[in-house]
């Protein structure tokens, strides 16, 4: 609560990339390549502050790489993340890749 959230958006060749960056609680070194696995959650506790099903990133995943792009993240423990993806920017209408 009371800090900001970042959206950035930039042209990378035929890639658009989106980041979202957050001033939150972080994620631990050790858990950031599993963030994007289906059901899985960094405190999965009985007693864990955050709800969910672990769906939410393993979907996005899905759906940027069913695009033709690709997603990840950069994060610190106390700090914040930045989530980000690109996908393939649209061709004109009548143009071939």
């Amino acid at each position: 609560p009371g800090t900001a959230v970042t959206i950035r958006m930039c042209e990378e060749g035929k890639f658009i990339r989106t980041e979202i960056e957050d001033q939150g609680i972080g994620i631990p070194a050790d858990k950031l390549e599993r963030v994007f696995d289906r059901f899985y959650q960094v405190d999965g506790s009985t007693t864990r502050r955050f709800g969910g099903t672990g769906l939410g990133l393993a979907i996005v995943k899905q759906i940027v790489e069913a695009h033709g792009g690709q997603i990840g993240v950069r994060s610190e423990q106390n700090v914040g993340s930045c989530f980000h993806f690109t996908i393939p920017k649209a061709l004109p209408q009548g143009t071939q890749s």
